[in-house]
């Protein structure tokens, strides 16, 4: 004796056919005797959204030789943020980094076992992101960034100005 297939797809005793068929979320048509997904049949045609290109990524000065030196644990988070920004979109771990007016200068704060990494990119630009600076906290003023570090991130986004205007003109 095996499995009848016909009786798992009968309603149970008591319950119309038409009964059963809303119970399963499914439009049961008496005529036809048969059934018909609602989902295919009454749902108007979706047009898919057009999918947005992400900006192009790019890295000013040592930016990129610093990140690989960020501890395993940290990269995944890191680039999974830089990919949030080149959609156009913003992940948990970023904040707008002060001091740079309409710069759209963001800060990927990540921690780790007590260390604090941060990496300093732009989307100021329409077609790219350029990561300026990527580098470990050090100092012990709270939160508080280093003005050195300050400093390096205000020439290289001079830097990813220059370049932007020399790739996108």
């Amino acid at each position: 004796m095996g499995f009848d297939f016909g009786a798992a797809r009968r309603p149970p005793r008591g319950v119309s056919p038409a009964g059963f068929a809303a119970f399963l979320g499914i439009s049961f048509d008496g005529r036809l005797a048969k059934i018909i997904d609602v989902r295919k049949s009454s749902r108007a045609k979706r047009q898919p959204q057009p999918v947005k290109k992400p900006k192009n990524l790019f890295w000013i000065g040592s930016a990129l030789k610093d990140f690989s030196e960020f501890p395993a644990a940290i990269r995944p988070q890191v680039g999974f943020n830089l990919r949030f920004a080149q959609n156009g979109e913003s992940g948990e771990d970023v904040k707008t980094l002060q001091g740079f007016g309409s710069a759209h200068v963001k800060e990927i704060v990540s921690n780790t076992q007590g260390d604090t990494f941060r990496t300093v990119y732009t989307i100021e630009f329409e077609h790219a992101v350029y990561v300026l600076h990527c580098f470990q906290k050090k100092s012990h003023q709270g939160t508080k960034t280093d003005k050195a570090d300050l400093d390096l991130v205000r020439n290289r986004l001079k830097a990813a100005e220059a370049a932007y205007k020399k790739q996108f003109p």
